[in-house]
């Protein structure tokens, strides 16, 4: 399998490069007229959310009348766009680069170091790639990040760019009003003179979920939860099939009730949020704003919880709103695009192929092996969904396509997905202390000159 993933590296590099050459990150270049006549631009991530949780996608619980009532005030929304990765790294960093996750390399690895405080594994982004927020800057804008999740900060190299960073110390610090508190003293620390680029990750759909109080109305009181990723938690019982049907049932709908109930915590922040910008005049008439998710979450679809290490359509699918720009948001749609949409207003001149990735985790290893120690691989088009776990075919949790059994790659795909593979299966074999792989990717892709 490996050899013959490697034997197309050439032709993969030339696909991406001529995909990277007409729709990817223009060059560096200062503007010569800072400031004058561009609008203001906000790109906003609701952290975790998946679509079909969204009251704005045909949801049946009232999750989102922020982003219904932005829609009804002319937004365009598209509710089965895909993210480009499972977690908030990898797609973040796809947000931030316009490039697909083999490209930017920052993602979990098996092979990398620890990066983060509780023992995550992975790689930052690659300091070569130019950045949204120094393409912003470069053409005279004011650049203020503010996230609830901390692994959007300088730790992961997200923050490059962005001269105002403010990011939550830990999960749950900054959630609701603090969040927003936070996003009102960046503001009144920007600089005035210049148009203005902020980013906003909400992260109250991310663990850990508050208790649900009783006067919700439609949703039943029920204490708060936090992840338990360990061996021997209720989630790993459940994750093995160790659970019986009722521990199982109680597990699943307290899980979707505080999850639900997250999403429309993140709504509200996001109506703060949107009340915070408008009082700052950045919802002109001209300015734009573009909403996404970095990943959903499974509650239990595959006997899986949690976000992390697969494909499937409850991770995968996120939504895309978009306020400003008069433009028309394809079916189904990568969710890549808001890169463009955030940078240029527009969708670019090439279709993005709209793919997923997910790879292995040491720690959700610890949950299952069949859950954390693969790596993943998913592509859509109007209909047809095809799914890749270690290079092979797997069944596609869309019923309108899926094989019962796994097929090796050079039997099942030809041309830009099996180039794609090559790519994917690489960037997560990647050595780090001679990290020439992703060296010769950026190469290949103009992004580092010879020397």
């Amino acid at each position: 399998m490996r050899r013959s993933l490697r034997g197309l590296r050439w032709s993969a590099f030339v696909a991406v490069a001529s995909y990277a050459a007409c729709s990817g990150p223009a060059p560096r270049q200062p503007d010569p007229t800072p400031g004058r006549g561009k609008p203001h631009v906000t790109f906003v991530v609701l952290d975790n959310v998946r679509a079909d949780h969204l009251s704005l996608c045909g949801y049946e619980r009232p999750t989102s009348p922020v982003l219904e009532r932005l829609v009804a005030r002319g937004a365009r929304s598209e509710c089965r766009a895909y993210a480009p990765a499972d977690w908030t790294l990898p797609s973040h960093a796809s947000f931030f680069t316009g490039a697909e996750v083999p490209v930017h390399g920052a993602h979990s690895s098996l092979r990398s170091p620890p990066l983060f405080r509780w023992g995550g594994f992975a790689f930052p982004l690659d300091s070569r790639l130019p950045t949204l927020a120094e393409q912003m800057a470069d053409r005279g804008y004011e650049t203020i990040l503010v996230s609830g999740n901390p692994v959007v900060s300088e730790v992961t190299g997200l923050d490059r760019g962005f001269r105002i960073v403010r990011s939550a110390p830990a999960f749950g610090d900054w959630y609701g009003d603090a969040l927003t508190a936070q996003l009102r003293e960046a503001l009144a620390a920007r600089d005035r003179d210049r148009p203005l680029f902020v980013f906003v990750n909400v992260a109250d759909a991310h663990t850990p979920w508050h208790s649900i109080p009783a006067d919700v109305g439609w949703l039943p009181p029920r204490q708060g939860l936090r992840y338990q990723v360990s061996t021997g938690s209720v989630w790993a019982q459940y994750a093995n099939g160790d659970l019986d049907a009722a521990l199982t049932k109680a597990l699943l709908d307290g899980y979707r009730d505080v999850y639900d109930y997250g999403i429309a915590r993140a709504d509200a922040t996001f109506g703060g949020v949107l009340q915070a910008i408008g009082e700052e005049g950045l919802l002109r008439a001209e300015d734009r704003l573009v909403v996404t998710s970095d990943h959903g979450e499974l509650l239990g679809e595959h006997q899986a919880v949690g976000h992390c290490c697969a494909v499937y359509e409850g991770l995968a699918r996120v939504p895309v709103v978009v306020l400003g720009p008069a433009v028309d948001l394809p079916s189904p749609m990568a969710a890549l695009d808001v890169y463009f949409l955030t940078r240029d207003g527009t969708l670019p001149r090439q279709p993005t192929p709209i793919r997923a990735v997910a790879g292995p985790s040491r720690t959700w290893m610890a949950v299952s092996d069949r859950f954390g120690g693969h790596w993943w691989v998913a592509a859509w088009n109007a209909s047809r969904k095809s799914v890749w776990k270690d290079g092979v075919t797997v069944p596609s949790d869309l019923p309108v396509l899926g094989s019962s059994e796994g097929v090796p790659l050079d039997q099942a795909v030809e041309g830009p997905h099996a180039e794609f593979l090559v790519e994917v299966e690489e960037s997560f074999d990647r050595v780090p202390e001679a990290d020439r792989t992703l060296d010769e990717r950026l190469r290949a892709l103009g992004y580092v000159g010879g020397e």
